[in-house]
């Protein structure tokens, strides 16, 4: 009876037992710790990633342009798509493509309507400036020869041409006159004459070409 009540006025404690448990919490609460960091660290890793995720997906759209049927009208304006480096840059050039498509339209009229109009062709043109040149030439070279034979004193009617022409009515300078001609002066005059001759037979067989 005397024990008891000694027990009873002291309690006994079991000093190994109870840092047993202290040690057991602990080391529960150390790692419970490690957990919680461990989770947030992949939480954060995670949340990341989804993020990137997010904002790759979201710029991808930006550089996708949004392709308008005809006569559409863009509907971002105000908008950070209407902003985009990309959207600007291609819309100016398909503007750009529009306007030259427009002119090159213009200008394919013009040239058709200018073919329209035309009343000679081109070859007809040719033809008729050859022939005119020709004639020129050839009326150049009379009154040439006959302004020399005029100087050097031969007799030159005016009215008849006879002996000072040749087959093709230009001026002869085999004719004598009143001057006899030096070797020298009568040799440089056939020149003229064959170098004018072979100008008009040359535009001649262009002609026939």
């Amino acid at each position: 009876m005397l024990a008891l009540g000694s027990l009873l006025e002291k309690p006994q404690h079991d000093k190994k037992g109870l840092d047993q448990l202290r040690a057991t919490i602990a080391d529960d609460r150390n790692k419970y710790k490690e957990e919680i960091v461990r989770l947030s660290i992949q939480i954060e890793i995670e949340q990341k990633r989804h993020d990137d995720e997010l904002a790759s997906t979201i710029l991808e759209g930006l550089r996708t342009l949004n392709r308008h049927t005809q006569h559409d009208m863009p509907t971002f304006a105000g908008t950070n798509i209407a902003s985009n480096a990309g959207y600007t840059c291609i819309t100016d050039v398909l503007s750009t493509s529009q306007s030259l498509v427009k002119e090159y339209k213009r200008l394919d009229g013009m040239i058709s309507k200018l073919r329209e109009d035309q009343a000679h062709p081109i070859a007809d043109t040719c033809k008729r400036d050859i022939e005119e040149t020709e004639n020129q030439l050839k009326l150049g070279a009379r009154v040439a020869l006959k302004n020399v034979s005029k100087v050097l004193g031969a007799k030159v009617a005016s009215g008849d041409a006879k002996g000072l022409t040749d087959e093709d009515g230009d001026m002869n300078m085999n004719v004598g006159g009143k001057v006899q001609l030096t070797c020298e002066l009568l040799e440089s005059l056939r020149y003229v004459e064959r170098g004018v001759k072979r100008m008009i037979k040359g535009l001649s067989i262009g002609q026939g070409r």
